[in-house]
């Protein structure tokens, strides 16, 4: 049998207090006996290329930001990631609806999230997806002045690099 290594490493973007993004990560192994195992580094970051800013937007308004998703310094293999659905939190959270698009322009087909992108990434690759969040038109007149935290889950997950 083969040994086989996989880390995920799962990253949360949240817009508002900053383009932080906390990652964790994981292992496992299933080896023969005898077999050899290597150990590495490998992380996934997820940044606002263009910030998503949902300062004042009122009944209707459509703002969009761009999330750039890359393997962290020292990664040397290739990679895989997962984008799940956005979350709000926050004054105007039930007001608030998001789409994810493939690509840095918000146009064509959003995906249908959880996506995967299942083709390999190179260990210095970045993809850019555009998110774009409205505030509903019936959003209540209450809701003005209101703040909304928009989360974006990513999660990543090493591949072997033979």
């Amino acid at each position: 049998m083969r040994g086989r290594l996989i880390a995920a490493s799962a990253v949360v973007l949240t817009v508002l207090g900053g383009t932080a993004a906390y990652g964790a990560w994981s292992s496992s192994a299933a080896l023969a006996a005898g077999g050899n195992i290597a150990s590495g580094t490998f992380g996934v970051t997820a940044t606002w290329s263009t910030p998503l800013d949902t300062t004042g937007m009122y009944p209707g308004q459509t703002r969009t930001g761009v999330l750039a998703v890359a393997a962290s310094a020292g990664t040397t293999s290739r990679w895989v990631y997962t984008l799940g659905a956005p979350t709000f939190a926050g004054g105007l959270a039930a007001s608030m609806t998001a789409v994810v698009y493939p690509s840095a322009t918000c146009g064509g087909t959003a995906l249908t999230l959880p996506w995967t992108q299942a083709t390999l990434q190179a260990a210095s690759a970045t993809a850019q997806h555009c998110v774009a969040v409205t505030l509903g038109a019936s959003a209540p007149s209450t809701s003005q002045g209101k703040t909304v935290t928009v989360t974006v889950p990513v999660t990543g997950e090493n591949r072997s690099t033979t």
